[in-house]
């Protein structure tokens, strides 16, 4: 089969398995699979070399006013693509072409065939400048499973802030940086700590804001304010339970990674970071679901 045929019949292959309205853009943190990625870039590829090559399928040494038409219809669709594809040195190219050269009289042919020549080196250049990260399937798996324990939280307006530490957490974990996957769980928990502190009206010395006191300082605080209520009913002593062992859990965080990862004491695997993310998130489903409860 030769290259033409081959081709020819990638493109028929990538039409009838690519929806119209299916769109690859490349943004943070939008995660597409290689199938798609194979069959959306090489649907646009082959286009784009279509429309790169169209102007000059018109016979004839002159370059007339149907191959000037037929290259602004191409520069359009090329610019379409390196907006979406985020080429800004191609789409300047194809702006100062567009400005200063095409449609004037020195515009022959080959200043057009110099210029497209040039402009596929830019996209090329810079197509090969974008990194893609790879993600396994078992890590996304993992983060898919488990994530629901998050769900809640993310829900309640007193946990908003939260929600960017948790997604960067994930992040992190699926393309394997473990120990700033259990960085960003130790902030998403110090989150928890805060409501705690502020849902027990705890009053750190010297009237010292919770956001710029050590864990230590926060833990005692709210240690004493739990020894200091008052009451026997069962709601009360439910509500002591309830924050007392939240508080444990926030101890162990503190001795277990968020000391270690703060001060460069220890490395993680990805078990260690599967671990800190079950435990925050089981933390964060407690406190979220329990809050109003205990309130």
């Amino acid at each position: 089969m030769n290259a033409k045929l081959r081709i020819a019949n990638w493109k028929h292959l990538s039409h009838k398995l690519l929806p119209d309205e299916i769109k690859l853009v490349f943004e943070g943190r939008k995660v597409v699979s290689l199938w798609d990625m194979i069959v959306i870039l090489a649907d646009e590829s082959f286009r784009i070399f279509d429309t790169i090559l169209a102007p000059f399928a018109i016979g004839g040494k002159e370059w007339n006013e149907q191959a000037i038409e037929k290259t602004r219809a191409a520069i359009d669709e090329i610019k379409t693509f390196c907006t979406r594809m985020q080429l800004p040195h191609a789409s300047k190219r194809l702006t100062l072409f567009t400005e200063n050269i095409l449609g004037e009289a020195d515009c022959t042919r080959q200043v057009v065939e110099a210029e497209f020549e040039n402009l596929w080196e830019t996209i090329r250049d810079e197509l090969q400048q974008r990194r893609l990260a790879f993600i396994a399937p078992e890590k996304e798996r993992f983060i898919l499973d488990h994530k629901g324990a998050f769900s809640h939280a993310c829900l309640m307006s007193e946990f908003s802030l939260a929600f960017d530490e948790i997604v960067a957490a994930e992040d992190c974990f699926m393309v394997g940086l473990n120990p700033a996957t259990v960085f960003h769980l130790m902030r998403v928990a110090e989150f928890g700590l805060r409501r705690i502190a502020k849902r027990l009206h705890v009053k750190l010395p010297k009237s010292q804001r919770i956001e710029y006191a050590i864990w230590r300082e926060v833990l005692k605080s709210i240690d004493q304010k739990l020894q200091a209520i008052k009451g026997r009913s069962a709601k009360t002593e439910k509500r002591r339970q309830f924050y007392s062992g939240l508080a444990l859990e926030i101890t162990a965080f503190q001795h277990l990674w968020r000391n270690p990862v703060s001060h460069l004491r220890q490395q993680y695997g990805e078990s260690d970071a599967q671990n800190a993310y079950i435990h925050v998130g089981n933390f964060i489903q407690r406190l979220a679901e329990g809050v109003k409860v205990a309130s």
